[in-house]
């Protein structure tokens, strides 16, 4: 591998400032005609970075213009060029916090152009238009200055087919509220910690897509969303026509009145989880909110499913710290249907105690105005064998077939009546789902539960814990 140094000042052409091994002392030992004045000299070495080589820029390096920038990263071999913040008085240290270098295009519709296959790290970008990830990216401890031209904003966008881009510990500093992250064709987003935060009233859009029929995958955990105050996930569902869109959202810090999402999901492919992020810490340990296909009302793209907090089975024990018990609120649209339901991981698992016997049996608690049957609403777990613990059992609350699908043919049958749990708010019917595990015998574990709702344009509640005798 071969290192690169870079610091503003620096007057190195060819290879000058490119050594076989890495360099100990200053920036200023090391002297201005061995170093490169800005990053994209060094890539224009005569011997330009390959894979697994370190450009290294000192932690006082600052250059600005209103040209664009390239930087550009490895061939496609699963190596990457790796430009990391040095200390400018010991060059072989790397600098992660405090002081970063930084590169500025200060004004003008110029666009920092980031390239395949490259890590950054310790640096301080400043874009006058867009910042543009073309493939394969991680960024780390960084900052993202984005300055208003114009009104019109800067933008984070991600382009390329089916490539990665990972941001851990980013922090955004946007001046202008349409400053959005762009998701495009197929790509894989990852963003852990850092903040998404601007100077201005409050952005419109975290997260916008154009998936053109391949599909994104998107993972955001622990970041300051504080800054939008609009959508944080804008224009996926009913204007995107992509095949799947894969979001979750997880101990996220919101602004109070953020939507999650602003259209309905019109594709089975498309779901939107938001866990464990809100305005507060008491109620992110119990915010659930999930947007896919058949939930919602057609007219908004409002959660198909949310905590509710104003009606709860009073039997259940209340969240930690907020001492707040919920349920679960589904809401259907006229897109669920037999063939294509509503459906759900169950928010809150418990640990269960299925090789005790027979008659262990898992209930689960619902209310609604609507009159249901078991072929309305039902709930599958699947849970190890008690012998065999690598197999599967399955067991469905749903009219089977012999073979074990839904039975589409059955009438279905009301749903058992709930005489025992009394609600805060609940509606009008209270019903009970009972699966017992006595036809497979299973091993203590956390069963996985999923809750599927066939019946259109209707409202249920159902209770945040399960029961097990």
């Amino acid at each position: 591998m071969a290192y690169y140094y870079v610091k503003n000042g620096g007057t190195a052409t060819g290879d000058a400032g490119r050594y076989a091994t890495q360099q100990t002392g200053s920036f200023a030992t090391l002297g201005a005609a061995n170093y490169y004045g800005t990053i994209a000299l060094a890539m224009a070495a005569t011997t330009s970075p390959v894979d697994g080589d370190f450009i290294n820029p000192s932690d006082v390096h600052l250059s600005s213009g209103t040209a664009h920038v390239t930087w550009f990263g490895a061939a496609n071999s699963g190596e990457f060029v790796n430009v990391f913040t040095v200390s400018d008085l010991n060059i072989n240290v790397s600098r992660r916090t405090g002081n970063y270098a930084e590169e500025v295009i200060s004004s003008g519709s110029s666009d920092f152009l980031v390239g395949d296959n490259i890590r950054l790290s310790g640096l301080k970008v400043g874009i006058s238009d867009d910042i543009i990830f073309k493939k394969n990216v991680i960024l780390s401890d960084s900052i993202i200055n984005s300055f208003p031209t114009g009104g019109t904003g800067s933008d984070i966008v991600t382009t390329g087919n089916s490539v990665q881009f990972k941001f851990f510990n980013v922090d955004v500093e946007a001046a202008n509220n349409n400053c959005s992250i762009l998701i495009n064709r197929g790509n894989y987003f990852e963003m852990i910690g850092g903040s998404y935060l601007t100077t201005d009233t409050g952005i419109s859009n975290f997260l916008e897509f154009d998936g053109a029929f391949q599909g994104n995958v998107v993972r955001i955990s622990g970041v300051d969303i504080t800054g939008v105050s609009g959508t944080l996930c804008a224009n996926v569902g009913a204007s995107n026509n992509d095949a799947m869109i894969d979001i979750v959202f997880d101990m996220c810090k919101l602004r109070t009145g953020v939507s999650f999402t602003n259209e309905t999901f019109k594709s089975v492919g498309q779901r939107a989880l938001f866990t464990r992020c809100s305005d507060s810490s008491a109620a992110a340990e119990y915010q659930y909110a999930l947007c896919c296909f058949g939930g919602g009302t057609d007219a908004s793209g409002g959660p198909g499913v949310e905590d509710d907090s104003a009606i709860f089975r009073n039997e259940d024990e209340a969240f930690t710290e907020s001492n707040q018990k919920i349920s679960y609120k589904i809401v259907t649209n006229s897109d669920a249907s037999l063939g294509s339901p509503l459906w759900l991981d169950f928010p809150v698992l418990r640990y269960s105690e299925l090789s005790a016997g027979a008659t262990d049996t898992l209930r689960f608690y619902l209310t609604s105005n609507t009159a249901l049957t078991d072929k309305d609403v039902y709930i599958e777990i699947s849970y190890p064998d008690g012998t065999n613990k690598q197999t599967p059992n399955f067991l469905t609350s749903a009219p089977v077939t012999v073979g074990g699908t839904l039975d589409l043919m059955a009438a279905g049958t009301t749903l058992t009546t709930d005489s025992t749990s009394t609600w805060t708010g609940g509606l009008t019917n209270k019903y009970q789902i009972d699966l017992n595990t006595s036809v497979d015998v299973g091993a203590d574990c956390l069963p996985i539960v999923k809750v599927y709702i066939t019946k259109p344009s209707i409202t249920i509640q159902i209770a945040s814990e399960f029961g097990l005798s």
